[in-house]
């Protein structure tokens, strides 16, 4: 799982150094809720998504490894299970801007339909390996369905992410089956947005429940 996690970490790296050359000079930078580029920019650009990617890659190992020196029991395999979910989706994105980087003008609808279908299929999908490693792990800084409530003590933290954990299953079968049925793209992106938040809001509130029953224990 390390070997994927730095796979991921670096590969969107990798490849727009090998792909700089090769794009023109002019890439689309920037797209709408519906996938249509709405900002033109520099080549350089194609860097900033692998840069921010390898950074917020290195700094996560660097959480890991510390919250594993801290809390040992820890499940190492679920942090970066949940770490390679968060750079998969970032990695997509990267893809799918490099895709439409060599796309010519005249063809630029097709992929920009694609870029949002894509992005809401990702995050759907990453959500479910989330949802699933969400109860193995223990209390922490970082992950998890954290509240001042599921913080509490290790009942009210299990509690929280066995909700959160299968709500976000849930929430992501949902995004994906909403990205392949439904054809507008700025439609897509709308479901997705309002089931993150009601998931959001039902973890929280429940998060609260827990508290009052087992808070104070």
């Amino acid at each position: 799982m390390k070997k994927l996690f730095s796979t991921l970490t670096f590969l969107p790296l990798v490849i727009s150094i090998f792909a700089f050359s090769l794009l023109p000079e002019q890439i689309p930078v920037h797209f709408n809720l519906a996938g249509e580029v709405d900002r033109w920019g520099s080549r350089l650009e194609i860097f900033i998504l692998p840069v921010l990617v390898a950074v917020i890659g290195l700094l996560y190992r660097r959480w890991v490894e510390w919250t594993l020196r801290r809390q040992t029991q820890n499940s190492s395999r679920a942090l970066y299970i949940a770490g390679c979910a968060m750079l998969a989706i970032f990695n997509g994105i990267f893809f799918v801007m490099l895709y439409t980087s060599f796309a010519s003008v005249d063809r630029m609808a097709v992929p920009g339909e694609a870029i949002m279908r894509i992005t809401n299929l990702l995050i759907g999908l990453s959500l479910i390996p989330l949802g699933n490693v969400m109860p193995k792990v223990k209390r922490n800084g970082v992950f998890g369905l954290r509240t001042k409530w599921s913080m509490a003590n290790d009942t009210c933290w299990n509690l929280s992410q066995r909700f959160g954990g299968l709500s976000f299953v849930i929430t992501g079968c949902l995004i994906v089956l909403g990205s392949i049925l439904i054809s507008n793209p700025t439609y897509q992106s709308i479901l997705m947005i309002v089931l993150i938040l009601l998931d959001t809001v039902f973890c929280v509130i429940y998060s609260y429940q827990v508290y009052q029953k087992h808070g104070r224990n």
